[in-house]
């Protein structure tokens, strides 16, 4: 609803009684972070401060109890009754993988109603919520901004993920210098990490001629590699995940695999962040030979939504906006 008025500029009685409400504070909060980047909606956000500022300068008196005509006030209450609120489907990934674990949190969590999709990941949630097989989901960056889709919006970004090179002891791979001529196994082709994967091969000289091969999960990869003495695997993810700790925790792994620092950059105008991992963060079998940092780089993670979708549940839609703080927090708890 109160994206409607902002689109619309139609019932600002709404926001000018509530403007200082907690929940359309932090409503506003958000709205200004887009419009940083945003010339119209920022333009939208203008004309609304100065509807308000007319009915304020004309002595209009504000109406706590205010609410829309045809909109349900419980909606806007701390405790929202789920029942009241469609589902949500939300595209996530694998059964393994963070991004579907996050789902059902969001359910538990949030005043979100979701229902998990299972999909193959970054590139595949991209494609479902363009298409409306997904109302919702989570997408690395990286791939949404190269692959523009034109019923798809960004909602925020929620969260950074790692790349993360493991490589097999005795392929003698210390860093992505020495990775010429190395088979690296990454999960499915619909993933973003074969994404960014194909990014760093096609930017780094080191990579021209490494032989890449997709399998369905990284799982598979991690196994792969610890039964190829000249093979790696790759993936973006939380270094301190549970799939990667599950890996971490695998029979003999500590004499299989190490990790590989990747400490040379993609481009200059990257939108890659180089970072240095503390190796708490990883299992301690893959970190072994790194004195308390893991050099590599990182990428957000995005909130998108399908705009048909958030036209159609406004409610809904405004409800997730002013979850999203909340819904970083949890992610990154």
């Amino acid at each position: 609803m109160m994206w409607s008025i902002v689109d619309e500029i139609g019932d600002v009685m709404m926001m000018y009684s509530h403007q200082n409400d907690p929940a359309f504070k932090e409503w506003r909060g958000e709205a200004d972070k887009l419009a940083e980047n945003d010339a119209e909606l920022k333009a939208k956000l203008a004309k609304l401060d100065a509807k308000m500022a007319e009915m304020e300068k004309a002595g209009v008196p504000k109406d706590d109890k205010y609410v829309t005509p045809g909109i349900d006030p419980d909606i806007y209450e701390a405790e929202v009754d789920k029942s009241k609120l469609p589902k949500i489907k939300f595209c996530g990934s694998g059964m393994s993988g963070d991004y579907y674990t996050i789902g059902f949190l969001i359910n538990q969590k949030t005043k979100m109603n979701t229902e998990v999709v299972q999909t193959n990941g970054s590139q595949d949630n991209l494609s479902k919520v363009n298409s409306g097989d997904c109302d919702v989901g989570l997408v690395q960056s990286d791939v949404r901004r190269a692959t523009q889709m034109p019923n798809v919006d960004m909602i925020g970004d929620v969260k950074k993920e790692a790349a993360v090179l493991v490589c097999n002891t005795n392929a003698g791979v210390k860093d992505i210098a020495d990775i010429r001529n190395r088979t690296i196994y990454v999960g499915s082709d619909q993933t973003g990490s074969i994404f960014t994967l194909n990014v760093m091969r096609s930017k780094l000289p080191s990579m021209s001629a490494v032989t890449i091969k997709t399998v369905q999960s990284v799982i598979d990869s991690s196994t792969l590699a610890r039964y190829d003495s000249n093979g790696c695997f790759f993936t973006v993810t939380n270094p301190d995940s549970k799939v990667m700790k599950s890996i971490g925790g695998g029979k003999n792994v500590g004499d299989k695999l190490r990790l590989t620092s990747i400490d040379v950059g993609l481009s200059p105008n990257s939108q890659y962040v180089f970072v240095n991992l503390l190796t708490s963060r990883y299992d301690s079998s893959f970190s072994k030979g790194f004195s308390g940092q893991v050099p590599t780089f990182a990428v957000t993670t995005d909130l998108i939504v399908n705009t048909k979708w958030k036209e159609a549940n406004r409610n809904v839609y405004d409800l997730l906006l002013m979850d999203l703080d909340n819904i970083r927090s949890m992610i990154n708890d």
